[in-house]
């Protein structure tokens, strides 16, 4: 397996979620689907796996490719208690 084949399948996959995830008209979102295929197609190739399976993989992961990051507020009185929690992730 050539790392430089999986290197580019993964610049290729990053362009098309993202494209997808800005896209907006129907042809561009048609162009951004098919690159997400062709690459489906070819890791699937590349690693011995059904393309359908990789293609699911590659749409649980939506919108832009970033670390996935969770931050927390909580505000306290005096005695310890707490007064707030705020999740943003969460809306809680």
């Amino acid at each position: 397996m050539d790392p430089n084949v999986l290197s580019l399948l993964d610049e290729l996959r990053i362009l098309g979620q993202n494209g997808l995830r800005y896209a907006d008209n129907h042809y561009d979102e048609q162009r951004y689907r098919r690159l997400l295929e062709l690459v489906a197609e070819y890791y699937g190739e590349t690693l011995a796996l059904p393309p359908e399976e990789v293609h699911e993989q590659l749409a649980a992961e939506i919108g832009h490719v970033t670390p996935k990051v969770g931050v927390g507020a909580a505000l306290f009185d005096d005695d310890g208690k707490i007064l707030l929690m705020k999740r943003p992730d969460r809306g809680e």
